[in-house]
């Protein structure tokens, strides 16, 4: 074996070595990137989903409120109809309205 086929060896040798090298970090490289586009898809979503969250939970807090409001007027007027059941004119004045009200007052347990 001359001088010059071993030097060409170890060069080949090295060539090799610095190719994988390379292939091993272009590897790397091109997974840290495929891990970096999936957190960006991942981190674009999570925007997304808290976007829809704040949006669904104003929607929730209206009707919440709406709740509360329809409560609240309910209660008025079962209120008032047990104010209006202990008038002494309650039965006289209209018979029909006065049937429907006590059986709602007392399917109601205000009866």
């Amino acid at each position: 074996m001359t001088v010059a086929n071993t030097i060409g060896m170890i060069m080949d040798k090295n060539v090799s070595k610095a190719v994988a090298r390379a292939d091993q970090y272009c590897g790397t490289y091109e997974r840290v990137f495929a891990v970096k586009n999936t957190w960006d898809v991942i981190r674009a979503r999570l925007v997304e989903l808290e976007a829809e969250n704040e949006r669904l939970q104003d929607k929730a807090d209206k009707f919440m409120w709406q709740v509360r409001d329809t409560c609240t007027r309910a209660e008025k007027a079962e209120a008032m109809l047990r104010d209006i059941a202990g008038c002494e004119w309650f039965g006289r004045e209209a018979p029909a309205t006065v049937e429907l009200i006590t059986a709602h007052l007392s399917e109601n347990g205000h009866v």
